[in-house]
């Protein structure tokens, strides 16, 4: 099913949702940069078969969503679109929340719990995908070169961003990836500073409490910095953490071959049950 909410500044975000009517229970999913929902329909029909309801917001400039294609004023704004949401699904009965982010909407929903800790009561686990926490291979100079630019044209887009081979060892992932026409390849320099200073944020605030956290990154991974996940992780202040290395795949686990994307299933329902 489909539909929109308003969110906090009258942007209509589109989501995507499989509903369980009797289950208090839910599954929230934040996508990654460039990509819309539509990319997760799989893995909202397995874990709505483990009895939760699931929703996938498209990122404001994503997808279905309004706002400037891959651009954000600031990076608060998909925080608030997110808290907006938690709000609309706490009005209509759910009271336990399991959120899932993957590439940058790891970074989203890690800097959401950071800056909205009234949300750590009801949210059961946060399980981070190849998490975006890091650059790959991105130097110094060159960052330094996008905030200097930022600051004369911030609409500047840099395009062809992500190579589609570096997704999933699948070809017809990389294929379909190429040919989607809500995937615009491309971001402007302001939302590249504004991660650049979400990255930087997150490891000052550390310390903030947070939730049992699960981490799934990929061996292979051409696209984020998995060693930047993973000193993050040991260092985040939660009460309960698991890490699962996936040593063959790719970026996207989930668009993997069936073996990993059933051991990424397998852990991530075992992780649940733990939580719970």
């Amino acid at each position: 099913m489909e539909s929109f909410f308003t969110s906090f500044d009258g942007a209509k975000i589109f989501y995507r949702y499989s509903e369980e009517i009797e289950s208090k229970k839910v599954f929230v999913i934040v996508h990654g940069l460039l990509e819309h929902s539509g990319r997760y329909t799989d893995v909202m029909k397995r874990i709505s078969s483990w009895g939760f309801s699931v929703f996938i917001p498209d990122l404001r400039g994503h997808g279905n969503s309004e706002g400037p294609r891959i651009d954000v004023e600031s990076f608060q704004h998909y925080l608030l679109d997110l808290k907006t949401l938690y709000d609309m699904l706490f009005t209509c009965g759910y009271r336990e929340f399991y959120l899932l982010g993957h590439s940058m909407g790891g970074l989203i929903v890690v800097r959401f719990i950071q800056e909205y800790q009234e949300f750590i009561k009801q949210t059961k686990t946060v399980i981070l995908s190849s998490p975006f926490l890091g650059w790959k291979d991105v130097s110094f100079l060159r960052l330094n070169l996008i905030k200097i630019l930022s600051l004369i044209a911030p609409s500047l887009y840099l395009t062809d961003v992500v190579n589609p081979d570096y997704l999933s060892r699948s070809k017809e992932i990389a294929s379909k990836y190429r040919n989607d026409p809500l995937i615009h390849n491309k971001v402007t320099i302001r939302l590249i500073v504004e991660i650049d200073k979400n990255m930087k944020i997150l490891r000052e605030k550390l310390n903030e409490l947070f939730p049992p956290l699960l981490l799934l990154v990929s061996g292979k991974d051409y696209l984020v910095d998995t060693e930047s996940a993973i000193d993050i992780f040991k260092k985040i202040n939660s009460p309960l953490k698991k890490q699962h290395i996936f040593p063959e795949s790719y970026h996207e686990i989930f668009n993997e071959e069936d073996d990993i994307k059933e051991t990424a299933y397998k852990i991530i329902r075992g992780w649940i049950e733990e939580v719970r």
